[in-house]
Parts: C-alpha cells; structure tokens; sequence
C-alpha cells in the first residue's frame, strides 16, 4: 500500500516537472500569448489556443511553429490538442 502511494506521488511530481519544462518552452519562445502547453501524465501533452476563435498574427504564428518544434524535438512526448484525443 505504502509503494503504491509513493508511486502515484512520483507520477504526480513527474507530471508537475514535464508542466514546468513546458511552461519553459513557451516562455523561450516567448508564446504565451498564443499557446499553452498542457502536460496530462509524463508522455502526453495537449496544446491549447489561447483565443482559438483567432488566426494568430505572422509573430505569433512563429512563437507557435517554436512552441510545438520544440515538443517535437522530445522523442518521449506525445503532442495532442483537443479534439484528437483517439487519434495515435
């Protein structure tokens, strides 16, 4: 019982680290007006518009195309956004 419970609150701090390197991406790319990278676990990420009702300007886009270069770049993670959920 006790394993368990230390192994779900490794989970927990893994997921809380994989959000603040994901805070640190869209920071570097200076999105944050535009994205918010979401982690779910310690593999899945889901990227969130900021204003999804708006196409983003040609910077913003660029901050964007960092953003999810970035995750790309992590063999480990797997980007998603809402709506693809069943999607592999």
């Amino acid at each position: 019982m006790i394993a368990l419970a230390l192994l779900a609150a490794g989970v927990a701090a893994d997921e809380a680290q994989l959000q603040r390197q994901l805070d640190f991406m869209v920071a570097s790319c200076r999105a944050g007006d535009v994205v918010r990278l979401v982690a779910h676990g310690t593999r899945a990420v889901e990227l969130r518009m900021v204003d999804p009702g708006r196409i983003p300007t040609v910077r913003e886009n660029a901050a964007l195309q960092c953003a999810i270069g970035k995750v790309r770049a992590r063999r480990d993670l797997q980007l998603g956004f809402t709506g693809n959920e069943a999607r592999h």
